[in-house]
């Protein structure tokens, strides 16, 4: 059990809930129960070198998760790429964007990957 929750930075926490999601909650609760930390710095060091033992966490497409491109043109069009369950998708936005141009895109991307 955690003395000091409130001290940890959200990136740190976010770090403690990947390990906790895969099931690792045993090696973290082992490590607090063998050290007294005695400031919210010390017991972080007890959680972080608990950490680094398990290695990274391991990626799961199918949470989602922030999008890997975003990108926004001069004519006011914004490109957001990413993965989700159900694979790779594009989101293209902007006041011109209609079905056409849409259908002409996606002609362009085949294209571009069947020559691949």
């Amino acid at each position: 059990m955690l003395l000091y929750p409130d001290a940890l930075r959200e990136k740190d926490g976010l770090r403690l809930a990947a390990a906790l999601r895969e099931g690792r909650e045993g090696v973290l609760r082992k490590a607090l129960a063998d050290a007294s930390p005695a400031d919210a710095a010390a017991e972080w060091v007890v959680l972080d070198t608990a950490l680094t033992t398990l290695g990274p966490a391991t990626t799961r497409p199918e949470r989602g998760g922030r999008p890997t491109i975003k990108a926004r043109t001069a004519t006011d069009l914004t490109f957001r790429s990413g993965q989700d369950a159900d694979g790779w998708y594009i989101r293209v936005q902007g006041p011109q964007i209609d079905q056409a141009t849409m259908d002409g895109a996606l002609r362009e991307l085949q294209r571009i990957l069947k020559s691949r």
